[in-house]
Formats: structure tokens, sequence, C-alpha cells
């Protein structure tokens, strides 16, 4: 698990298998008090693929619940290198707030 504090990416101490299917997710109440997630988008780099996703549910990690969660379940193709997976919201009030995170394609895992 990582946690976003701020606008640079988070570099994510694990590192996915090229053809794996992993799932990665972000919480979101720490930015939208008493907001609502309207609409979520993922912004994924070629050669990786959407295979499931969520919009505001809830993920229990080590025994702690995090709400206002979006979730992505990809798969990919790349065999080697560092990329970046955005999570984009806008808010029932109108904000957009985007968080972004690196994964390693480590092809010797």
């Amino acid at each position: 698990m990582a946690v976003h504090t701020g606008s640079d990416p988070v570099r994510l101490d694990d590192s996915m298998n090229p053809n794996d299917e992993e799932t990665f997710w972000y919480s979101w109440t720490d930015k939208l008090n008493s907001d609502t997630i309207s609409t979520s988008t993922w912004v994924l780099p070629t050669g990786f693929t959407e295979t499931a996703s969520t919009t505001d549910g809830s993920v229990t990690v080590g025994g702690v619940t995090y709400n206002d969660a979006n979730s992505l379940t990809v798969t990919t193709t790349n065999t080697d290198g560092l990329y970046s997976i955005s999570n984009e919201i806008t808010t029932a009030a109108g904000n957009t707030w985007r968080r972004t995170f690196l994964i390693n394609i480590d092809p010797c895992l």
C-alpha cells in the first residue's frame, strides 16, 4: 500500500510481473470531506489493459478500512520499465483531482 500525500507520483514498493493481473486503489477520503465522487477515470500507459474497476467503494488492508476508494485491476504486455498510472475524479461539487503512482514492470520476478 502507498499513501499519497502530495502532488508527486508515489512509487509503489512492489513490482509487477509481465502478464500478471494486479489490483491498485486510491482512497479519496482526505480530499472529499462531505463531497462525493461523481466520475472516476483511470489513465493507463500503452500496453496496460483494464480488466475491472470500482468507483467509491471500500477497501480493507491490514484490518483498516478505507472508504471513498477507487480500484483498478490491470494486466500488461510490457516486459520491463517504470510506468505511470493515474486516477482522476470529478466530484459532485465540481472539483477535479488527479493522483498518480509509478509501477515497475520486472520480468525477473
